[in-house]
């Protein structure tokens, strides 16, 4: 179903948050009441009658009124027109939650998987966000996996990036004389930046400003079905190939997440982990 959001709307905002949560309703869970609005907004029963009205104008045929039920229904033809809904969407709305028997009995249908959360310190965090704003060096003590060290150290801060898992502060270390991505939930603190350690002329962050696009293909070892459904999953053209686009110094977060080996560098991705016995 080709969904056809309309791109320019020019009615007040609180009148098109109450067309979006008819269309949410009606596209989600199948059906929406006038009470719906009356309890959401606080609007009376003749407004709400009135924004169901406008809907209809704007997205004829998208609902089709149950005179029994005294509702209107999402109908089978529908598309969104004021929104691109998302699965996410959904499950916030109208999910029955996930993890736990409900009261009535009836198992969620719904689950997340809950990586434990790697938090940094807030202290921590807004000395390294004052530092990247207004480029201050910044001294801080550091837990180091790779070199299995804790110690204090003077950065240089000027990006911060997320991987998808955790935050990172792309920074010019003063002890190896080199950019370096430091962990923010490595960091266990940091001194307050002195406005007078005004950072030092440094060299260009070659790996963070250059963007590069990765060329990724199907693995010509899976068979025809596979790699069609590898076509439909990630919407790839007929080719199979996939171009994205990346700062170098980003690149290896980006094929860890995608569970690609990269024969260009010798980095693998660490096992910080293994399965009890």
């Amino acid at each position: 179903m080709t969904i056809e959001p309309i791109r320019e709307f020019t009615e007040a905002w609180p009148v098109l948050e109450r067309l979006k949560t008819i269309e949410r309703a009606a596209w989600w869970r199948g059906w929406v009441r006038r009470s719906d609005l009356t309890a959401i907004f606080g609007v009376s029963l003749a407004q709400a009658s009135s924004d169901l009205q406008r809907y209809l104008e704007l997205n004829p045929g998208a609902l089709v009124y149950n005179l029994n039920l005294k509702r209107y229904e999402g109908s089978s033809k529908m598309v969104c027109r004021l929104h691109d809904p998302t699965l996410e969407e959904a499950v916030g709305l109208f999910g029955s939650g996930g993890g736990s028997e409900q009261g009535s009995g009836e198992i969620a249908r719904v689950e997340h998987i809950h990586l434990p959360v790697r938090r940094p310190a807030a202290a921590v965090l807004r000395c390294v966000f004052l530092a990247v704003r207004e480029r201050l060096r910044l001294r801080i003590k550091y837990w180091s996996v790779h070199s299995d060290t804790v110690k204090w150290r003077w950065i240089v801060p000027h990006a911060l990036a997320h991987d998808g898992l955790r935050w990172h502060v792309r920074a010019w270390c003063e002890e190896s004389s080199g950019f370096r991505d430091f962990v923010l939930s490595r960091v266990e603190s940091a001194e307050w930046p002195d406005p007078s350690a005004i950072s030092p002329r440094l060299p260009r962050d070659e790996e963070w400003e250059t963007y590069e696009t990765l060329v990724l293909e199907i693995n010509p070892k899976l068979g025809d079905t596979g790699r069609r459904a590898l076509i439909r999953d990630y919407g790839l053209p007929a080719t199979g190939q996939w171009e994205l686009k990346v700062r170098r110094a980003m690149r290896q977060y980006l094929l860890a997440a995608l569970r690609v080996h990269d024969p260009g560098t010798p980095i693998q991705a660490p096992a910080h982990f293994l399965v009890a016995p």
